[in-house]
């Protein structure tokens, strides 16, 4: 017994309709005539299924029609957490600070670090500079942790970039500040916000308890979310949305729209 997944759309696009879903991220086009006849079939999967089972069965495949049994949202909280919250790509924060003994030592360690970090088989690195403005003496730092850094990627034959394209928090993605080590961009380095210290070894003496809540606690898990169909198409969009909102939902106050989304999806994909 199949059901339809309960991530599917279908939108209007240059006169077509867009069938996309979001946990497959398959998608295709199909003129309203096609549209018309094929949302009959969908509205009953058994007869679909059994009257034209070469075709259902490719839907299926697709992710279109789910057994009774799955349970999409766990699905997702699988994806989310293999490609997002555990992946082995690697966003560090660094922030340098105006005393050079500082940022020899912390220099030093960063090197350390990253040599440990692509002996756990990162899969691409992208490192960000926070804090002070420019000078002779942090940009020369800056230059010694970027070369090495592109060295080990060219070695590794990893991706190495300064623009990291997924803001979202997880395993390899944290701050570095005089030492101590923060979850994303923090807005005050402070003991409190702190979860780990960098050792001169290049390891992270981690914050057990807080570290398992910087990763632990994945946004999406409130009632609010959980039960909205369009969680694994704008997760993303949707956390960072969150955090200026302070948790009004971009939906209901029409800041994003998913019929965009899908469309930008769509057209990303024939890029």
């Amino acid at each position: 017994m199949y059901k339809q997944s309960r991530y599917n759309y279908f939108v209007p696009y240059c006169n077509k309709i867009l069938y996309f879903n979001s946990l497959t991220k398959k998608s295709f086009l199909m003129t309203p005539q096609e549209h018309e006849k094929l949302q009959k079939q969908f509205s009953d999967p058994i007869s679909f299924e059994f009257g034209i089972p070469s075709v259902f069965n490719k839907f299926a495949e697709w992710g279109f029609f789910v057994k009774e049994e799955i349970d999409e949202l766990a699905f997702f909280r699988y994806l989310y957490n293999k490609d997002i919250l555990y992946s082995r790509d690697c966003h560090l924060i660094i922030t340098l600070s105006e005393s050079r003994e500082d940022n020899s030592s912390m220099t030093d360690s960063i090197k350390e670090h990253l040599s440990s970090l692509f002996k756990e088989g990162i899969t691409s690195l992208c490192i960000e500079w926070l804090g002070e403005e420019s000078d002779t003496d942090i940009d020369s730092y800056k230059h010694i942790i970027e070369e090495y850094a592109k060295e080990k990627c060219n070695t590794a034959g990893i991706d190495y970039g300064q623009e990291c394209p997924l803001i979202a928090p997880r395993t390899f993605q944290y701050t570095f500040y005089n030492k101590g080590v923060y979850s994303g961009k923090p807005t005050e380095y402070s003991e409190k916000n702190r979860i780990g210290i960098l050792e001169s070894n290049g390891i992270i003496n981690w914050d057990e308890e807080k570290r398992a809540c910087q990763i632990g606690n994945v946004w999406f898990e409130t009632v609010m979310c959980r039960d909205c169909k369009h969680i694994p198409l704008m997760s993303l969009s949707c956390q960072q949305l969150l955090q200026k909102s302070h948790g009004v939902c971009p939906l209901k106050n029409n800041t994003i729209q998913p019929d965009w989304v899908v469309i930008q999806e769509y057209e990303m994909q024939k890029v």
